[in-house]
């Protein structure tokens, strides 16, 4: 029934799919709030059994079992061996090797199966979870010094029912695509623990992200069309001048971003209405706390750092405090982490072009702030700040549309011819960049010149 209705629509089945998995959770989301605050296990049955029966109705009921098995498996693992150095990674491995497997099936063997249900989105918010909860449990077991702030906040101490173990798994709030929560955020948000005694209304800041992601919705349905990386494989791209071509792809990168941006604010949206959104930080009320995306610091970043620690927040922090701060060499902390970004999204060649790209593009940035940022801030150069700003808005707008139009394109081959057509200047230019400053000591003579030695700081 599904595909025949997408085939009317003329959109792509997964559309429908989640489509209708974003929207079932809003009265999911509403019903859940009349449950009696002391049924703690009815709450976490309620998930299991919404989230299930959704996924067996517009999925498949083979994909829920699969991944029933997967927590189940996950769960004993960290029973049994959460005490062992080898336990996070044990559970990380388990729930890596299904994703790939699923990965593997929607993008190589059965790419072009129409029975397929591809059901990778859940398998990688599931991993997320998977591999947080089981370095949570084996925190839990060190001793306190040895762990940082972050550690310490969401260690669990005491091992989890299965039932309720189930019920974070298969929370409804962030299932489909996200965000994938921390357990202890879950079991406070259940308990009713903190803040989450009194929750405000949430009525405001719920339309406002369900409006947004409505907007963008419209934005990529309407204008999308004419503009998307997908295009730039076409005569019509290669025929257009070097600057055509530059701005061309910074339109189309707004408009393919947009898709991305409000399935995660349709998502935070629906987190509202359930409560698990609001949060308290320093006394201070927040209804941020599903929030994915932070559209306004993605579109106007002023530099590569700012732009990805505003998109898809979660699992950036996933990254961070489950993949880099967890890699003890210094050297092979940043390759890693992106190189595991890409492997989480699957085995399409574009995915490593652009993530394994990412890290010259970071460097490059890094080396900006550490040796151009003073010279505008405390430099002689002061007066000039929002001309830095403005040319690091627009720098880093192209850098990221230049390196992550691959992950659009998936394939190498189009993605060089692509690149190939502008010169390469997007790499280009952050690899210049990066070696001036700091193999040239451009950087060090910079702030030499145009920072007052009573301001200097090294």
């Amino acid at each position: 029934m599904i595909q025949e209705y997408a085939a009317t629509l003329g959109v792509k089945v997964e559309v429908i799919r989640f489509a209708l998995c974003l929207f079932a959770a809003f009265p999911i989301s509403a019903l859940y709030n009349f449950i009696p605050s002391n049924q703690i296990q009815i709450k976490h049955l309620y998930s299991i059994i919404t989230s299930g029966i959704i996924t067996c109705v517009v999925f498949s009921t083979s994909s829920f079992l699969q991944l029933a098995v997967q927590v189940l498996l996950i769960y004993y693992t960290n029973v049994f061996f959460a005490k062992y150095k080898f336990g996070p990674l044990l559970g990380f491995g388990i729930a890596l090797a299904h994703m790939s497997w699923i990965h593997a099936e929607a993008q190589i063997w059965r790419e072009n199966d129409p029975t397929f249900v591809d059901y990778s989105a859940m398998m990688m918010v599931l991993l997320i979870k998977m591999s947080s909860f089981s370095y949570c449990v084996h925190d839990g077991t060190r001793k306190e010094s040895e762990l940082d702030s972050y550690q310490k906040e969401y260690r669990i101490i005491n091992m989890p029912s299965l039932i309720e173990f189930m019920g974070y798994s298969f929370f409804f709030n962030g299932y489909w695509v996200g965000p994938a929560i921390e357990f202890r955020h879950y079991q406070r948000f259940i308990n009713q623990e903190g803040e989450y005694k009194n929750i405000p209304s949430t009525v405001g800041p719920m339309l406002k992200a369900l409006v947004l992601g409505l907007v963008m919705i419209v934005l990529e349905t309407v204008v999308g069309k004419h503009y998307h990386f997908a295009l730039t494989t076409s005569e019509f791209f290669f025929e257009k001048t070097l600057f055509q071509k530059l701005l061309y792809i910074n339109i189309a990168g707004l408009f393919v971003r947009a898709k991305f941006h409000s399935v995660w604010k349709i998502s935070e949206a629906s987190a509202l209405v359930s409560g698990v959104g609001y949060a308290v930080t320093n006394g201070k009320e927040r209804f941020d706390a599903a929030e994915n995306v932070d559209v306004y610091a993605v579109e106007f970043a002023e530099n590569p750092k700012m732009a990805m620690d505003g998109w898809n927040k979660y699992t950036a922090n996933w990254l961070r405090r489950y993949v880099y701060v967890r890699v003890r060499q210094s050297w092979l902390k940043l390759p890693l982490t992106f190189f595991i970004s890409a492997f989480w999204h699957g085995f399409y060649p574009g995915y490593y072009l652009s993530f394994l790209w990412s890290v010259p593009l970071m460097q490059a940035g890094r080396a900006v702030r550490k040796h151009l940022r003073p010279v505008f801030i405390q430099g002689t150069l002061a007066p000039y700040k929002k001309v830095y700003d403005a040319i690091g808005f627009f720098a880093t707008l192209f850098s990221l549309n230049f390196l992550y139009m691959p992950f659009i394109l998936r394939t190498m081959s189009s993605s060089f011819e692509i690149w190939k057509s502008m010169y390469f200047i997007g790499i280009l230019l952050p690899i210049v960049v990066q070696v001036s400053l700091t193999t040239f000591g451009l950087g060090k003579f910079i702030r030499r010149a145009f920072i007052p030695l009573d301001k200097k700081t090294q």
